[in-house]
């Protein structure tokens, strides 16, 4: 994700920020969380939480110049909605960096079908697998339909990496560097920029 970081932002804020791991690492102090228990451990980490939920953000109309979407995605009712959402805090000019599991990515097929089974394979060595209950509740996305919806709201000049381009046996073993382009891992990072 930092690879698509923005050299330069003022007023950075984080939607759906957990714990606020991604955004103590990447420098954002303000975060957006619709799970008290979730907010109250960013808030350990030093991070502002504001309540709320990326269909409904709880934030003025350019109300910051670098927005981020970490593997949020996945789990709103309403993408579009969401998106929409992040074109209007995001003042013309200023940029959004969404990171999604990619439908038909190995790891994509790894969790609907753990979810199917009701577990992992026993020969997979990973050592805190990804958990069910939340791969059970997940819609993954496709890259073109995540572009697409950006453009839809107004984000242009998009750039892209993904990472987990490996085997998931090879990859739960490693650290992977992210590469230019979004058709070959599971992961993938978009950057765009808000039309001015």
């Amino acid at each position: 994700m930092e690879a698509l970081l923005p050299a330069e932002w003022d007023r950075g804020v984080e939607i759906g920020c957990g714990t606020g791991l991604f955004s103590e690492r990447l420098g954002v102090s303000h975060g957006i969380e619709p799970s008290e228990p979730m907010a109250a451990r960013a808030r350990e980490r030093g991070l502002d939480v504001e309540f709320g939920r990326a269909e409904d953000v709880p934030l003025d109309t350019d109300a910051v110049d670098l927005a981020l979407a970490l593997g949020v995605l996945g789990y709103v009712d309403d993408v579009d909605r969401a998106l929409a959402e992040l074109a209007r805090i995001v003042e013309p000019g200023g940029d959004v960096v969404v990171a999604f599991l990619r439908a038909g990515g190995e790891f994509a097929e790894l969790y609907e079908e753990a979810v199917e089974r009701g577990g992992y394979p026993a020969d997979l060595a990973w050592e805190n697998p990804y958990p069910l209950s939340m791969a059970r509740r997940a819609a993954w996305r496709t890259t073109d339909d995540v572009q697409t919806a950006l453009r839809s709201v107004g984000f242009t000049d998009q750039q892209a990496v993904q990472t987990l381009t490996r085997p998931v046996e090879a990859a739960v073993e490693s650290i992977e560097s992210p590469t230019p382009g979004h058709d070959g891992g599971s992961w993938v990072v978009v950057r765009a920029t808000r039309s001015r």
